[in-house]
Protein backbone atom coordinates (compact mmCIF):
# COMPACT_ATOMS: atom_id res chain seq x y z
CA UNK A 1 0.00 0.00 0.00
CA UNK A 2 1.35 3.05 -1.41
CA UNK A 3 1.85 5.80 1.82
CA UNK A 4 0.43 9.65 0.94
CA UNK A 5 2.39 12.24 1.93
CA UNK A 6 1.24 15.08 4.01
CA UNK A 7 1.14 18.68 2.82
CA UNK A 8 4.45 19.02 5.68
CA UNK A 9 6.51 15.93 3.68
CA UNK A 10 5.65 17.99 0.23
CA UNK A 11 6.89 20.71 1.15
CA UNK A 12 9.76 19.35 2.21
CA UNK A 13 10.25 17.45 -1.01
CA UNK A 14 9.53 20.82 -2.65
CA UNK A 15 12.27 22.44 -1.00
CA UNK A 16 15.22 18.89 -1.45
CA UNK A 17 14.87 20.33 -5.03
CA UNK A 18 17.21 23.04 -4.39
CA UNK A 19 21.03 21.29 -4.26
CA UNK A 20 22.17 23.22 -1.70
CA UNK A 21 19.42 22.52 0.53
CA UNK A 22 19.13 18.97 -0.19
CA UNK A 23 22.46 18.80 0.85
CA UNK A 24 22.03 20.81 4.50
CA UNK A 25 18.97 18.20 4.94
CA UNK A 26 21.16 15.14 4.23
CA UNK A 27 23.75 16.30 6.62
CA UNK A 28 21.80 17.40 9.33
CA UNK A 29 20.37 14.11 9.34
CA UNK A 30 23.32 11.98 9.00
CA UNK A 31 24.67 14.25 12.03
CA UNK A 32 22.18 12.62 14.22
CA UNK A 33 23.69 10.01 16.59
CA UNK A 34 20.49 8.37 18.16
CA UNK A 35 19.02 4.91 17.75
CA UNK A 36 16.67 5.80 14.39
CA UNK A 37 19.69 7.67 12.72
CA UNK A 38 19.77 4.94 9.79
CA UNK A 39 16.09 5.34 9.75
CA UNK A 40 16.35 8.30 9.12
CA UNK A 41 19.13 9.12 7.28
CA UNK A 42 17.34 6.57 4.65
CA UNK A 43 13.91 8.81 5.33
CA UNK A 44 15.96 11.81 4.36
CA UNK A 45 17.34 10.54 1.12
CA UNK A 46 14.11 8.65 -0.05
CA UNK A 47 12.56 12.06 0.16
CA UNK A 48 15.61 13.98 -1.95
CA UNK A 49 15.18 11.24 -4.63
CA UNK A 50 11.41 11.73 -4.66
CA UNK A 51 12.51 15.99 -5.21
CA UNK A 52 14.72 14.51 -7.98
CA UNK A 53 12.00 12.61 -9.32
CA UNK A 54 12.11 8.63 -8.44
CA UNK A 55 12.14 7.36 -12.71
CA UNK A 56 15.26 9.82 -12.72
CA UNK A 57 16.90 7.99 -9.96
CA UNK A 58 16.21 5.14 -10.73
CA UNK A 59 17.31 5.23 -14.51
CA UNK A 60 20.19 7.26 -13.11
CA UNK A 61 21.51 4.33 -10.77
CA UNK A 62 20.42 1.20 -12.60
CA UNK A 63 18.40 0.37 -9.53
CA UNK A 64 14.95 -1.58 -10.10
CA UNK A 65 12.19 0.59 -8.57
CA UNK A 66 11.67 -2.10 -6.14
CA UNK A 67 15.14 -2.78 -4.66
CA UNK A 68 15.20 1.37 -4.48
CA UNK A 69 11.99 1.40 -2.41
CA UNK A 70 12.85 -1.53 -0.55
CA UNK A 71 16.66 -0.16 0.36
CA UNK A 72 14.75 3.48 1.16
CA UNK A 73 12.04 2.02 3.66
CA UNK A 74 11.77 1.89 6.95
CA UNK A 75 13.19 -1.30 7.46
CA UNK A 76 15.88 -1.23 4.15
CA UNK A 77 19.29 -1.58 5.07
CA UNK A 78 20.94 -1.18 1.35
CA UNK A 79 24.47 -2.50 0.56
CA UNK A 80 27.32 -0.32 0.57
CA UNK A 81 27.10 -0.25 -3.35
CA UNK A 82 23.54 0.52 -3.33
CA UNK A 83 23.70 3.17 -1.41
CA UNK A 84 26.61 5.10 -3.21
CA UNK A 85 24.26 4.56 -6.27
CA UNK A 86 21.40 5.96 -4.81
CA UNK A 87 23.72 8.91 -3.80
CA UNK A 88 25.22 9.21 -7.27
CA UNK A 89 22.17 9.38 -9.04
CA UNK A 90 21.05 12.27 -6.65
CA UNK A 91 24.48 14.06 -7.37
CA UNK A 92 25.48 13.95 -3.56
CA UNK A 93 29.18 12.54 -2.08
CA UNK A 94 30.02 11.61 0.94
CA UNK A 95 33.51 13.34 3.62
CA UNK A 96 34.53 11.51 5.93
CA UNK A 97 35.61 13.99 8.71
CA UNK A 98 37.20 12.52 12.45
CA UNK A 99 34.40 12.03 15.10
CA UNK A 100 36.50 14.12 17.87
CA UNK A 101 39.22 15.97 16.90
CA UNK A 102 42.70 15.39 17.59
CA UNK A 103 43.10 18.13 20.08
CA UNK A 104 40.02 16.32 22.37
CA UNK A 105 41.38 13.09 21.26
CA UNK A 106 44.62 13.42 22.85
CA UNK A 107 43.68 16.06 26.26
CA UNK A 108 45.04 19.00 24.87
Amino acid sequence: MKKKMDEFDKSVVNELKDSEFALAYLNEHLSYTGPKRLELILDALHKVAEARGISSVVKRSKISRRTLFHALSKSGNPTLETFLKLLDAVDVKINFDLAHSRKRASGE
